[in-house]
Order: structure tokens, then C-alpha cells, then sequence
């Protein structure tokens, strides 16, 4: 092969290509250009400062001369090699593997596919190993917030792992676009436009949109700004608890960064990449000080040994990094060289947050700092330490850290350059402090019962405004569970009852939700939005004459208050001819296209117009809107059910069950999709759990009735059927279940009389 010709690399170049670091397009030129450059070589050897890497080098002087095979694997070669998959494109790649989009067949699920390159696996010291750990790591973690691993293997010299198929972008892609526009939409969760498809495979990376004037921007008000801020915390704190999850499991990340961070779809930030991840057990996390990961993000104890050894502090270091990035929309510690950088870390303290961008809330530099203090035992005791007091600055409440005084820095800056403090000085500094304390105790004291009375209204507010995050982002289960233990401590907090009944709703436990909310209005019988909150789950109970009664007491009590849009609705709501409710739905969406629940009611309201593409149109649309909501692919997997399309039926009613498994609709649904598929044992089996779930489901007992049948037991069909009738005597569809048992078993009197029904 004929070397190409290239200039010296320049020192960052070489040591991102020795970290494996470098764009992979640049790997060949980089390692045929070391194997004839005996100066480049020569000044890692020369400098042995700077020769922590020197077993990684060994690697790159072989490279251009052992091995002579591009470092991206053709798909075609791929394909052949891993049969089980349809690889459809490439979506990213570093120095340690090459991800596609695929699809497994068998088990028709969308994956990420992470491939180990043919060059970094054939001449790499480790690198073959460290990709099995780093697949054997992942694979023992299920949290929410970190990308699950589903299978390794190995194929012809060819390793490779897969994992779920995140859509989404970096934490570094959006910390630029900020950075770069000013415009914080993407942080905030204001719609950009994307379709589905977009985020899911971003064919390119993606162009940061200019602000525009409906953008929200980075310092534009203080509610923008502490928006922003709040989502920034709420995220580190879910990331810090994942973090604290892969602690419990022995697992050390030690490269936590944006650039390892994925917003996903549904909002949650994942940690991904655990390629130089340890077990806390391992010998190399204690033992060896090679210098890894990313020097921007790298902690002084994996610089420098003298400051400790790597441990779970570590990983808060990184969590404190990426927050300081995210407060200042810069790195905390930059340089021309990675050896300016690492020489940052080790000696100079960061730049306090609000100095750089002085809309940063006091506690949350505080926070930050803490997180990232040179020496491990002087940061946080735990990542879960750190979210928690993340989470008590969500809810309003003191933070445990405190910020550094005056005497303090003093002191740390006298410890790193070894200088002597005067016993003198000393004790000036206690009196100084003794001073300070006695005088804010006092204050402290006196303002204390005040201060504690508002901090639980301001507690419940914020645990009501995260149950609403909750419900919007379709995490019911954690919004109730939130929702719960707020209850359990403050029983008397009327508002969170409403939280509950929504949350309550959304997980389709309507009785529940009817009954929490008939309790509420007995003691508050003028609120108009629990009377509304009341008509929608009456109407999702088929009741329309009780929903129609509380949804005109909503009109009645909130008047002129009432917004054109939520007035649209609730008229929609009362009217019963079908059409004029597409028309006034029609009308909320033209007003707010991001309403979601909208979109699904009028999808429900094509279905029953017999205007079934719209129908299907309608509910694609909300699963782009919402893709992890159950609601989004039950409405969905109704859409393709009334087009006929009995598998994509299956498909999207097995998503709903997977997001929301206790909803009877949900099983009732994929068993109608598969008794018409002929798969009678998987719908038995559905319509079955479907009953259990909930013993009054009409259409669950019509449904196994017809199975039955099929299936050679009739009288057992039939008995379900006359189930399904007492539940719902004026339903036709049960008759005609039943009339078609009848036909099945040739009693064609009882047929006609159920024809005549």
C-alpha cells in the first residue's frame, strides 16, 4: 500500500490518535506516517514526562507496518458476517468502534450495532479486551439512564456488541448549539420541527439552528434562564443516580462527559460508552495510574497518583465537569496542548460559574464546585450525595454543600505550593469565623419557622410541577411513586391528590383517578380544573353523561377565564356528532399543534367516521410527539387495527404493553390483532391477562369468547360472551360475537335472534 504523505502531526493530534481518539478516517495516514517519522516517534520517547502512554504507542508504530486494512469494515463484508442483522447505515464512530442503526431480525427489534474496527482489533494492544468489558459491564446495568447492551459475540475476527437504539443528540452537540445561537429551545423541550424519523437516525450531524425571534434564549429572562437551569440540574441529578446505580454493581465509569451523555427522545439523559469503564474490585482501577480518558473532563487522581486512587469520586468529578459546562457553556479547564490542560487540572482552581455567566444561581455554583474539588475526600461522599443535593435545590430546600470562604481558598492555595501558615494567621481565621457564626445564628434562628412553612409550599409546588414533567414526558410510574411519598409526608396537600388522579389517568386507572378526584371535590366542589380533570376520565370510561356533566360545570365555574383553545375542547367534548368535534379538535390544534392528547382524540374520531387514514395519520403523529407513551402506540395500534394491518396492529400494542403493561386495553387490543393473524394461543393468552387486569372488560371477554370458539371450546366462548352482554347490554359488537359462535356450532334460531338485536 502506498503511504500517503503527510506533515508531522501536530502533539494533540498524537495523542488523541494514541487514545484512539482521532477521527477514524485519519487512523492509516496518522500510523503510515509514524512507521517513516522517526522525529515524531522520537518525542514521546525523548520526554519521559509525557510517556504515559507508552504502551498504547507500541500499538501505533506497528500499525502502518503489521497491518495494511482500512479501519471502517465495508457493510457488504459486515452483512455477510452478521446475518441476524439488517444493517441499514452507519450513525457514529471513535477510536474504539464504528455504531450502525440495525435491525435484528429475529427478534424484529431495532438496535444500535457497535463494531470493533478490523485495525484497532488486529494490532492494539487491549483493544479486543477492552471492548468485551465493555459490553460485559453495560450488559450488567439496567437503569433508565444508561443504554442497555443486549448481545456480544464474535464473528470471524470480527467483535461486536448491541444496544438499544437511542435517538437523540450529545450533550456536547447541544452544550455547542447554546453556545453558539444562544438559543436554549432544545434544552427547555420546545418542538424544533424535527419529524420522528430526523431524531431518531440523524443522517448527519446535525447544523445548530440559528435564534430566531420565537426561539428562547440564554440569558433573554429570568424565567427562561431558571427554566434552564432546572433542567440542567434535574438531568445531573438522573445522571448522578445512574451513576450511583453502576457504583452499587461495582462498575467505575471514568470518562464521564458531554460527549457521552444522549438526550434521548423522550428527554432522559443516558450515559453511554463504557469502554474504559473498571469493576470497583478490579486491580487496575486501584492499582495502575495510566493516564485515561479526556483531559478536559479528567480528574487530578487520574492525572496524578499523589492525589488518590481512581474511585466512585471520580465519576463525581466528571458529573461536576459536565454541570460546570453546562452553567458556562465552556469547558472548565482549556489549553492549546492536552499537556496545558492536565497541568490546569492538577494546579489551578476552575473559574467560579458566576463570574463567566452571572445568571448561575448561587447554590448551583456552590453544587459545582464542590463536585470537582482537586482532592476526592474534600467532593461529594457519593454521586448520590450529589444528586441529592441537586434535588434539594429543585425543591427549594438548603443544600448541604457550602461555599469555600475566604480562609478556606487561602488555605488550599497554601496547600498545593506547600507554604506555611502562620499560627497567627490561624487563629485570626477562628476568630474572623467564630464572629461570623454567632452572629448568623441568631438571624437564622429568628427567621426559622417562617422560612420552614414556606419551604413546604415550595416543596409541594415543586413536586408538583415534577409530577407534571412526569406525566408529560409519559413516566407515570415514577411521576406516582414521587407523587406517593410527597402524600405519605405532607397528607394535608390537597394539590397533589390532583397530581395523582393525573398521573392516575395517564396510566389508564381511570376508576382510581375517578375516585381520587370525586374525594378531592367533595372538599373543594368549586374548582374548575378538577371538574375538567374529572369529564376526561369519565369520557375515557365511555360515561359521556357524567363527562359532559363535570365538563360544563368546568365552563360554568371558569368562565370567561377559559382560553379559545381549552374552550374548543371542552365543546368537542359535550357535542356528539362526530364531525363537528374533528372540526372544533381541528381548531385546539390550529391554536396549539403540540397537543398531544388532541391528536389522539381526533385520530379516535376519524376511526369512528370510518375516515381511517386520517385516522392512522393522527396517531403516527403522537407517537412522534410522545414515542415513550403508551397511549401514543395503543391509539396506534387502534389505527392499524381498523386499516386491516393486523401485524403493525401487534407490533404497536406490544410497544404500549412494554411501556405500560397494566393497561387491560393495551392486551385486549394485540389479542384482537392476533385472533385475526390466527395466532389463537397468544390472543387466548392476552384476552386472558386482559380479564385479569381488569374483571369488568366487556370487550376482553367478547374478545376470548370469539378465541374460544376457534380454538374448539364454544360453550366456554359462549359463556364469556353472555359475560361481555351483562357488562354491556346495549353493545352490538358482543352479539355479534356470540352470533358468530352460534354460526360456528350450526344453532342458527339463537343466531337470528341475535341478528335482530
Amino acid at each position: 500500500m502506498t503511504k500517503t504523505v503527510m506533515q508531522c502531526p501536530t502533539q494533540d493530534e498524537l495523542t488523541a490518535f494514541i487514545r484512539g481518539d482521532v477521527p477514524a478516517d485519519r487512523v492509516e495516514a496518522i500510523a503510515q506516517h509514524l512507521d517513516s517519522c522517526e522525529q515524531c516517534r522520537s518525542r514521546w520517547e525523548q520526554d519521559p514526562s509525557e510517556n504515559a502512554f507508552d504502551d498504547d504507542l507500541k500499538w501505533a508504530e506497528r500499525a502502518g507496518r503489521e497491518v495494511q486494512v482500512d479501519v471502517s469494515v465495508p457493510l457488504r463484508q459486515l452483512r455477510e458476517a452478521l446475518p441476524d442483522y439488517d444493517i441499514i447505515r452507519e450513525i457514529g464512530r471513535g477510536g474504539m468502534g464504528i455504531v450502525y442503526a440495525a435491525r435484528h431480525l429475529k427478534l424484529n427489534r431495532d438496535v444500535a450495532l457497535k463494531v470493533l474496527p478490523a485495525l484497532l482489533g488486529a494490532v492494539r494492544d487491549g483493544a479486543m479486551d477492552r471492548f468485551k468489558r465493555e459490553a460485559e459491564l453495560t450488559a450488567r446495568l439496567k437503569h433508565t439512564n444508561i443504554i442497555s447492551v443486549f448481545d456480544y459475540g464474535e464473528v470471524d475476527g470480527t467483535y461486536f456488541y448491541t444496544m438499544e437504539l437511542v435517538g437523540g443528540r450529545t450533550l456536547r452537540e447541544i452544550i455547542e448549539e447554546v453556545s453558539s445561537t444562544g438559543a436554549i429551545d432544545v434544552v427547555l423541550g420546545i418542538a424544533d420541527g424535527s419529524t420522528f424519523d430526523e431524531v431518531l437516525l440523524p443522517a448527519a450531524p446535525l447544523t445548530p439552528r440559528p435564534a430566531n425571534q420565537q426561539s428562547a434564549t440564554f440569558g433573554s429572562s429570568a424565567r427562561n434562564d431558571r427554566k434552564y437551569f432546572r433542567q440542567v440540574a434535574t438531568w445531573i441529578a438522573e445522571v448522578a443516580e445512574a451513576v450511583e446505580y453502576a457504583h452499587s454493581k461495582g462498575i467505575i465509569h471514568r470518562d464521564i462527559k458531554p460527549a457521552n451523555l444522549i438526550l434521548a427522545r423522550d428527554r432522559r439523559l443516558m450515559i453511554a460508552d463504557f469502554g474504559l469503564a473498571r469493576s470497583i474490585e478490579s486491580h487496575g482501577v486501584t492499582a495502575t495510574h495510566a493516564v485515561v480518558g479526556t483531559a478536559r473532563y479528567m480528574s487530578p487522581e487520574q492525572a496524578d497518583p499523589l492525589f488518590g486512587k481512581v474511585s466512585e469520586a471520580t465519576d463525581v468529578y466528571g458529573l461536576g465537569a459536565t454541570l460546570y459546562e453546562l452553567l458556562t457553556l465552556r469547558p472548565m479547564f482549556e489549553g492549546k496542548r492536552d499537556v496545558d490542560v492536565v497541568q490546569a487540572v492538577l494546579n489551578k482552581d476552575p473559574v467560579p460559574p458566576r463570574r463567566l455567566v452571572k445568571q448561575v444561581p448561587r447554590e448551583l455554583e456552590t453544587i459545582c464546585l464542590k463536585a470537582v474539588e482537586k482532592r476526592p475526600a474534600e467532593r461529594y461522599s457519593s454521586a448520590q450525595a450529589l444528586a441529592d443535593d441537586l434535588r434539594r435545590w429543585l425543591l427549594d430546600m438548603p443544600i448541604e454543600a457550602r461555599r469555600a470562604r475566604w480562609p478556606a481558598r487561602a488555605y488550599k492555595f497554601a496547600r498545593r505550593r506547600k507554604l506555611a501558615v502562620s499560627a497567627t494567621a490561624a487563629l485570626v481565621v477562628l476568630s474572623v469565623v467564630s464572629v461570623f457564626v454567632a452572629h448568623q445564628s441568631s438571624r437564622w434562628r429568628a427567621n426559622a419557622v417562617a422560612a420552614a412553612a414556606a419551604a413546604e409550599a415550595r416543596e409541594i409546588e415543586a413536586i408538583q410541577s415534577a409530577a407534571q414533567q412526569d406525566l408529560d414526558s409519559g413516566e407515570f410510574e415514577a411521576g406516582l411513586k414521587r407523587v406517593e411519598l410527597a402524600l405519605h409526608k405532607h397528607p394535608n396537600a390537597d394539590a397533589l391528590h390532583i397530581s395523582r388522579a393525573s398521573l392516575l389517568e395517564g396510566m389508564g386507572r381511570r376508576q382510581e383517578a375517578v375516585k381520587e378526584l370525586e374525594s378531592y371535590l367533595d372538599a373543594h366542589p368549586n374548582d374548575a380544573e378538577a371538574h375538567l380533570k374529572l369529564s376526561t376520565s369519565y369520557y375515557n370510561l365511555r360515561n359521556k353523561t357524567m363527562g359532559d356533566r363535570h365538563a360544563s360545570l368546568y365552563l360554568t365555574l371558569g368562565g370567561s377565564s377559559i382560553a379559545s383553545e381549552q374552550r374548543y375542547r371542552i365543546q368537542a367534548r359535550i357535542e356528539t356528532d362526530p364531525a363537528k368535534q374533528i372540526e372544533l379538535f381541528t381548531k385546539v390544534l390550529e391554536i396549539n399543534p403540540a397537543d398531544v392528547g388532541s391528536v389522539l382524540v381526533r385520530s379516535n374520531l376519524y376511526g369512528r367516521v370510518h375516515r381511517f387514514d386520517e385516522m392512522l395519520a393522527d396517531a403516527k403523529r403522537a407517537v412522534a410527539m410522545r414515542p415513550n407513551w403508551a397511549l401514543s402506540f395503543g391509539y396506534l395500534g387502534s389505527a392499524h387495527y381498523a386499516n386491516k394491518q393486523d401485524k403493525e396492529a401487534e407490533v404497536a400494542y406490544g410497544r404500549a404493553i412494554e411501556l405500560d403493561p397494566r393497561n387491560p386495553e393495551w392486551w385486549t387490543g394485540r389479542a384482537m390483532a392476533r385472533g385475526n393473524l390466527g395466532v389463537y394461543e397468544g390472543a387466548l393468552l392476552d384476552a386472558t391477562h386482559a380479564i385479569e387486569l381488569d374483571p369488568d372488560s366487556a370487550r376482553a371477554y367478547s374478545c376470548r369468547g370469539s378465541i374460544k370458539a376457534y380454538l374448539g371450546d364454544p360453550s366456554g366462548g359462549l359463556l364469556d360472551c353472555a359475560r361481555a352482554i351483562e357488562l354491556e347490554p346495549n353493545n352490538r359488537m358482543h352479539y355479534h360475537s356470540r352470533m358468530l359462535i352460534y354460526k360456528l356450532v350450526g344453532d342458527w334460531k339463537k343466531f337470528g335472534e341475535d341478528a335482530t338485536r
